[in-house]
């Protein structure tokens, strides 16, 4: 109750003690803040003050059972119960009836238990009794059951929606849903027996007329139908939707056949027409054409026009009131050759428009046609332009022309039986220029029948897909099919009565719709209603969820399909969708009417599903509806798997480093004990044999001349294996594997050996910073290149002056050898030992030797080899 804001027990004990019934079945608090308790047949109230009030069969309650309390704008509570639907007195008191009036059967009620009440935003009561549904408007009771369409007798629950439409619930069949201000229809199901309904009729006095299947003409009479079947011969062939029968201002019908045109007087009731005799029969001797009449038309002068088809040629037949003769209108008049009049209406200037079956509009105006073609809107005073068959393309209308209807604004609009509409915003203009609309513009069908207007100025357009509402101000079109309660979505026929309600004629019978002006659109909630991953269907709330949240998915359910829904229940109401899937999609899906959509393979990462209603005003949802999951990487993707792998190859190349590392130092050990042994011990011995034969030299007589020969050679051959025992060690020293150790051994080898034949030289190298490391073998064979070099120049050049350069390019090292002496003639040079074995040893590091002689002009030496590595030899010619 009002300021509570915790709960508390309240005992209320039924004086009568328990019974089957003893429950509590409705509770109301009133806007005084006084608390109403149904149980068994009493009534409590519970007062601010905590006092108690019992109202029992003394206070007028005569009940067996309250299920159901209502109090109205007005303040007054109503009370349904098992005896009927009491209204409470103003100001109840214990001593006297509480019960201001009690409603019953006799005043409408559908049954005198009432379950359910509800008053709708319109003020009217709605009153669930347990034999249908009882609407108030507080003068007079109309009842529903399942005659009109109710699924189950007892309606038990009622609530209003916010489009206004009630929902009532029911013991065994489900809810049901009463359409706020929806068509109401009349079927042959019903007791109005109505099918097909080809036109409908108003005369002068407001009385509705239907023109229906087998020539029965239908009276709407005190919200029932009445019908009668003229009598006469009813022999007509074409039965494509024909006008069978018209009513004149005069009141006076127009019967249609193939023998004639029968003409009956004003009737006082439409069921004379079954025994009445015509005033008039015309026939081809009064000079109608041969053949029947299936279109009418009355103009503002009160003559009939009429559309004929006969074996021989369709005619336009007009009949002039004032003379009582038939004219006969032909191609020699400017109309299409044996076309067939299909449609008319009279514009404000009484111009007459004419549509016709082949397709095509003429104007009848200052007494003349005017045709209008699909080619462009230029009207002909002739037939069909020379060579041309029939005229189709941009601008007018193709196909059947099924209607042309003037709005109260003084707009022609043109239906056909394939291009939709057109509208004519100046019907007497030279050139009129219609606007066309189709599907593209949100047409259901443009296959349409027929129009009406209501008073707000909003255009109906019957299809063969339902009842499309245009409003001409903002093109916006709301579309009403048979969830709207159409009787049949194939629309033929339509009508605005005198008091403002909308008639349609269809395939099934007849509809009503009684308009109202737009109300404030709101802005559409969206649902999230299922979810299936990898084909599973995942647990939703039957009733939508706004939000799914805290999915973790498999990396192998990465297929997901989402199903949403939007809420709105106003007439005619179509909602439309889009959606994105966050960190997948950029921008918002365009607009659909689909409900579903499937990502069929997502990679693995987190997403965020979000979807929005559109309704017809382009309101989206206040709240999006989100289903936010993440998909799991595979094994091989996640973070600790690839942690772990990466660590065992890390430790993979950490041993392998290690492994090869030691292997280095060991080979550097081994080359490093190799060569201390070449040089202490070979070397040292090969000093000592030197030394030895040198002393023996001096020792040994002049006379001894050959062994003093052998011992020169023998301490000659030892010093010069000594001087080979040095380089070698110098080449296997893991200590000299720098390039200024080369350098500096290539320095010193020239120092000894240039000045000692009096030959200049200039030694050009890299600087400090380019110092890099070699291998041992490109060393070596590089300084074997140099000497080689350097005593080819020293015992065969004859030259003066020579010139060494060693530079670094990249991973190249370039050596360059040059003198100036008498050069290599071409004997020399291809028979050199020499050269044959440096260029060998150039080749064995994977570079290229050039050597650059001419006769009496000195030679070049150049050496390009990778200092690095063998692998990647690149040719480069000096």
């Amino acid at each position: 109750t009002s300021g509570q804001t915790a709960f508390r027990r309240v005992e209320v004990t039924s004086r009568r003690g328990p019974t089957f019934n003893s429950g509590i079945n409705a509770i109301l608090e009133d806007r005084r803040g006084s608390l109403w308790v149904g149980m068994n047949g009493e009534l409590y109230r519970l007062l601010p003050n905590s006092k108690t009030e019992n109202y029992t069969a003394r206070h007028g309650l005569h009940t067996a059972g309250i299920w159901s309390l209502l109090e109205d704008r007005d303040g007054r509570i109503w009370v349904g119960a098992v005896r009927g639907l009491f209204l409470l007195a103003p100001e109840p008191e214990l001593n006297k009836s509480i019960v201001a009036r009690r409603y019953t059967i006799t005043d409408g009620l559908a049954s005198n238990t009432v379950f359910a009440l509800r008053q709708a935003a319109d003020g009217r009561i709605w009153i669930g009794t347990a034999e249908g549904l009882t609407e108030f408007d507080g003068a007079r009771m109309r009842s529903y059951t399942r005659a009109h369409g109710l699924s189950e007798r007892g309606v038990n629950m009622i609530v209003e929606d916010r489009d206004g439409n009630l929902w009532m619930g029911t013991y065994g069949s489900g809810v049901m849903k009463l359409i706020r201000n929806g068509f109401t229809s009349y079927g042959e199901a019903d007791s109005s027996g109505l099918t097909q309904i080809y036109s409908i009729l108003e005369d002068d006095n407001g009385e509705l007329f239907t023109i229906g299947e087998g020539w029965r003409i239908s009276h709407f009479d005190k919200g029932m139908f009445v019908s009668a079947r003229p009598k006469i011969p009813q022999d007509l062939h074409n039965t494509w939707m024909p006008q069978l029968a018209f009513l004149d201002h005069t009141g006076e019908w127009w019967m249609a056949s193939n023998q004639g045109l029968y003409r009956f007087p004003r009737l006082s009731r439409i069921e004379r027409l079954a025994y009445i005799l015509p005033s008039a029969i015309y026939t081809s001797h009064h000079g109608l054409p041969e053949g029947s009449v299936h279109r009418f038309f009355e103009d503002s002068h009160g003559d009939l026009w009429m559309g004929t088809s006969g074996s021989a040629r369709n005619r336009l037949v007009r009949w002039e009131r004032k003379t009582g003769v038939f004219h006969q209108y032909s191609e020699s008049d400017g109309l299409p050759p044996s076309n067939m009049p299909f449609a008319f209406c009279e514009d404000r200037a009484s111009n007459l428009w004419i549509g016709f079956y082949d397709g095509g509009v003429a104007r009848y105006r200052r007494g003349r046609f005017e045709l209008f073609t699909g080619s462009g809107g230029s009207p002909t005073g002739v037939g069909w332009p020379t060579g041309v068959g029939r005229p189709t393309g941009a601008g007018w209308p193709t196909g059947v022309i099924t209607k042309i209807f003037l709005d109260r604004s003084g707009r022609l609009w043109i239906a056909s039986s394939q291009s939709g509409i057109s509208r004519i915003d100046d019907p007497t203009a030279d050139r009129p220029k219609p606007i066309n609309y189709t599907t593209a513009e949100g047409l259901s069908s443009n296959d349409t029948r027929c129009f009406t207007e209501d008073q707000w100025g909003r255009i109906y357009i019957g299809t063969v897909r339902g009842v499309d509402q245009l409003n001409p101000s903002t093109d916006q079109i709301t579309h009403y099919t048979t969830a709207d309660g159409l009787s049949n979505d194939f629309v033929i026929s339509a009508l605005r009565d005198r008091r403002g309600w909308l008639w349609f004629g269809t395939w099934k019978g007849l509809s009503r719709l009684i308009p109202e002006p737009d109300r404030p659109v709101s802005s559409p909630p969206v649902l999230i209603t299922g979810l299936r991953v990898a084909g599973y269907a995942y647990s939703v709330s039957e009733l939508g969820q706004t939000e799914v949240r805290g999915l973790e998915l498999e990396s192998s359910q990465n297929q997901v399909q989402i199903d949403f829904t939007g809420l709105a229940f106003a007439l005619g109401e179509s909602l439309r969708f889009r959606y994105k899937l966050e960190d997948a999609d950029s921008y918002w899906s365009p607009l659909t009417s689909q409900r579903t959509v499937n990502y069929a393979s997502l990679r693995p990462g987190s997403y965020r599903f979000v979807v929005q209603a559109v309704n017809q005003d382009g309101r989206l949802s206040p709240t999006p509806a989100v289903v936010a999951f993440r998909i799991r990487p595979p094994l091989w993707q996640r973070w600790w798997f690839i942690a772990l792998t990466a660590a065992l190859i890390g430790s993979g190349f950490y041993a392998l480093y290690r492994y090869r590392l030691g292997r280095l130092i060991e080979m550097e050990r081994v080359r490093t004990r190799i060569a201390a042994d070449l040089h202490d011990d070979i070397g040292s011995s090969l000093s000592q044999i030197a030394i030895i034969s040198e002393v023996l030299h001096k020792q040994i007589q002049p006379q001894e001349q050959s062994v003093d020969r052998n011992l020169s050679m023998m301490a000659r051959v030892s010093r010069e294996a000594v001087d080979s025992m040095s380089d070698i060690v110098w080449a296997i020293n893991p200590q000299r594997d720098h390039m200024h150790d080369l350098v500096r051994r290539m320095r010193r080898f020239a120092s000894e050996t240039f000045p000692a034949r009096n030959i200049d030289f200039s030694f050009q190298v890299p600087t400090a910073e380019q110092d890099i490391k070699l291998d041992a073998d490109v060393r070596r064979q590089v300084f074997l290149i140099f000497k080689e070099g350097v005593n080819n120049i020293v015992r065969h050049s004859g030259c003066v002056r020579a010139e060494i350069e060693m530079r670094i390019e990249g991973p190249w090292l370039v050596l360059k050898i040059a003198d100036n002496g008498q050069g290599i003639d071409d004997a020399r040079f291809n028979e050199g030992n020499g050269l044959v074995s440096i260029r060998r040893r150039a080749e064995s590091l994977g570079g290229s030797l050039d050597v650059i002689s001419d006769d009496g002009g000195g030679t070049t030496i150049a050496l390009k080899v990778l200092h690095g590595h063998r692998a990647g030899v690149l040719n480069a010619r000096w």
